[in-house]
Parts: structure tokens; C-alpha cells; sequence
């Protein structure tokens, strides 16, 4: 954590003291010799603890107290005020001070007093930083709790739905079959059998959903994966209209994971960026190795219409898709999630209305011990009609 002492006082000798006592104990010290000036440092730094004299020469002290307190509220500010202005101290710790020093001060006394600030700062921040983990914690709880109940929902629905549509769909060729029929009523027929096909695609899905499949790790080449789906999706009416720029990292690591899991999360993440730039824009995906964690790293960032603010906290969730009536089932990220997780993974999105999504995915190295292979996973995901239905948000 940064050990830097902002030192507001408009008293040249002060601030020459106090940096030296600061320095000698290894601290940064910068000096301030008015309100507006340690403001304007604090816009563009924030200092470890800040060291305020209540009497400066623009701006009243408790006012410089309180705006510091909302340019940064983990950095503790210690009021310096003569021993016969105790008064005005006890009001600065009020309104946010850390503590104060009277006039005239022990140098083990302030330095002390610094030590104690930015230990308990230490401990602020970490608290807070504990706090947020432990909610995405919750989060994930919460959605994993989610998924596995609404999987089982799934299963029992799904199995319940495949009975009378395969009554339809037999029906539906035996009266195709019949070669007297009406031309009218054999074209309605065709109709019925290509939607009972849909929703036959819809309701494995769901079972893909409720079951999971299981995890057949390889080792791959992460980069060669990203290219061989890039392929297979170029057949898309979209595909054309966007720039597809690729970073991939030539000295990423083997990893051992499921290919045809990791393509189709990878088709799900480039079509529903295809859906998002419907007049063309850039979709980036990037690879790289994040050495000091053990895994690697992908990012898909495309530059189309966002994720409103309110929908970020569900487009994992089952169901939840803003796509019109016909285009999206709703289950396709939330599959994404669920693979990546089966993965020991994660993955993450920030979006902005207007300009774009990034979803980040980081995924654990691992130890590669078999001979890696050629990619031949694509050939099933190919042979699968409506690619865009069987995948999309």
C-alpha cells in the first residue's frame, strides 16, 4: 500500500519538518501550502494519509477536511491544530478526521499516529475488499442453486414435451405420406413438421441444460480453437459485415479442457456479438497468459449496441434473453456459464449502452501431460441445423 504523506500547511518551516521526520522513516512526503493546491493534488493522486492544519489561508480547514473525505474515503486525514483549539479538532474528527496532534507535537507521537492510520486503512480496504468477495460468492451460490433447481425442472418438462411431439410428428408423415393429399394442406403439414423440429432442438437443449455433459479433456490449442470456430461460423449472413481482429497470444500454453464445449461457448460468444452488430462493427478476441495466476485469459469485445445496466445481473440467469419472440431460447449464455465453471473457470462481462460488450473468461493452465492433438470436434456441431437457434442468448 502507498506510504506517501500529503502535507497541507501554509507554513514553509512546518512542511519542511515534517518531510523530514517523514523521510527519515522511509515515508513520501508532499507538501501543500493551501486548500486549493491539496486538492488539486488529491484529483490527481491520492496520497497514503493526509496531514491538515485547520488554518489556511483560502479555504476553511473543515471544508478542505470534508472534500478530501469525498474525493477518497479509505485515506484517513489527521488534523493538526494547536493544544488550545481542541474544540475545533474534536469537530474535524466529526466530520471525518482520522485523529488529531496538538501543537507542539513528539515526533514518535506523529509517527505513531501515521503508523495506526495506515494499518487500520489497510484493514478498511481489505474489509472491503473482502465484503465484495464474499457477495459474488453469494452470487454464484445463488446462481448455481438456481441453475441445478431450474435443471431439474427442465428435465422432467423436457421428457414430458418429447411424448406428444413425437405423436405430432408421426402423425404429421403419415398424412405427408398419403399421396392423394391436398397440395394447401400438405404445405400447412410441412409446417407443423419444420416447427416440431424447432422445438424438438429447443427441448434438447433443455436437457443438455438440466444434465450437463460430461467433461472429456484434451489438450488443445487455445489459439488454434478460437481460429478453427471462427470457420465454422463464417457461413453466417452476419459474418460479413464485421471485422473480426484476432491478438492471440503465439506463446499461450496447452491447456487441458473439453474442445467441443470450449467451441461451442465460443460459437455462443461470437454470434450473440454478430446479433449485437447487425450493421457491421468490430468484434476483437484476444488470448493471452496471465503467468502470475496460472491461467489464461480470452477476451470477446465487440462494439455493438451493449447490455443495458439492469440486464447484466441476468444474462446468465436461464430464460433471460432480450431477443425478439423466435430468436433466442434464453438458455445459451447460461450453458456458457455452466461450462465454464465445469471448467474450474470464470467468466465475466462489463458492457456499456452505445458502445459495446467484453466478456472476459479466465480459465486455470493446469498440468498438460498427453500429446496434444488435432482439433476434429466440429464436424457433430456442423452436421447441426439451426446453428443460430441451438446457440444463441
Amino acid at each position: 500500500m502507498k506510504r506517501e504523506v500529503l502535507i497541507v500547511d501554509d507554513r514553509e518551516d512546518m512542511c519542511w519538518l515534517l518531510s523530514n521526520i517523514l523521510k527519515d522513516e522511509g515515508y513520501e512526503a508532499t507538501a501543500a501550502g493551501n486548500g486549493k493546491e491539496a486538492l488539486d493534488y488529491m484529483e490527481q493522486s491520492i496520497p497514503g494519509v493526509v496531514l491538515l492544519d485547520l488554518k489556511l489561508p483560502d479555504l476553511d480547514g473543515m471544508e478542505v477536511l470534508q472534500r478530501i473525505r469525498t474525493l477518497n474515503q479509505f485515506t484517513p486525514v489527521i488534523v493538526i491544530t494547536a493544544y488550545g483549539e481542541i474544540k475545533s479538532a474534536v469537530q474535524a474528527m466529526k466530520l471525518g478526521a482520522y485523529d488529531y496532534i496538538t501543537k507542539p507535537f513528539k515526533n514518535e507521537e506523529i509517527l505513531f499516529t501515521i503508523n495506526r492510520a495506515l494499518r487500520d486503512r489497510d484493514l478498511r480496504i481489505e474489509k472491503v475488499k473482502l465484503e465484495q468477495e464474499l457477495r459474488d460468492l453469494q452470487e454464484q451460490l445463488f446462481r448455481s442453486e438456481k441453475l441445478a433447481a431450474l435443471g431439474r425442472l427442465s428435465a422432467g418438462a423436457a421428457h414430458e414435451i418429447f411424448n406428444p411431439l413425437s405423436v405430432i410428428s408421426v402423425r404429421a408423415q403419415l398424412l405427408l405420406g398419403n399421396p392423394d393429399i391436398d397440395s394447401s394442406i400438405s404445405r400447412e403439414l410441412k409446417v407443423i413438421e419444420s416447427q416440431v423440429k424447432r422445438i424438438t432442438k429447443i427441448v434438447r437443449n433443455l436437457l443438455s441444460f438440466s444434465r450437463g455433459s460430461p467433461v472429456e479433456k484434451t489438450t488443445l490449442d487455445l489459439n488454434l480453437l478460437v481460429e478453427k470456430t471462427l470457420s465454422l461460423v463464417e457461413y453466417e449472413r452476419n459474418f460479413n459485415n464485421l471485422e473480426i481482429i484476432t491478438d492471440l497470444d503465439s506463446n499461450l500454453p496447452p491447456i487441458l479442457a473439453d474442445g467441443s464445449q470450449l467451441a461451442q461457448v465460443f460459437v455462443n460468444l461470437i454470434i450473440n456479438a454478430m446479433d449485437a452488430m447487425t450493421h457491421g462493427g468490430n468484434l476483437t478476441i484476444s488470448t493471452r497468459r496471465l503467468k502470475e495466476k496460472g491461467v489464461v485469459e480470452m477476451v470477446f469485445k465487440d462494439t455493438g449496441c451493449g447490455i443495458p445496466e439492469e440486464n447484466l445481473q441476468k444474462i446468465f440467469d436461464p430464460f433471460f434473453t432480450t431477443k425478439e419472440v423466435g430468436r433466442g431460447t434464453g438458455l445459451g449464455l447460461s450453458i456458457v456459464y455452466g461450462i465454464i465453471k465445469n471448467h474450474g473457470g470464470t467468466i465475466n462481462v462489463k458492457s456499456e449502452e452505445g458502445k459495446g460488450s467484453t466478456f472476459t473468461i479466465i480459465l486455470p493452465i493446469g498440468k498438460c501431460k498427453q500429446k496434444m492433438t488435432e482439433i476434429n470436434i466440429f464436424d457433430n456441431i456442423k452436421k447441426e441445423e439451426g446453428l443460430r437457434h441451438a446457440y444463441s442468448l
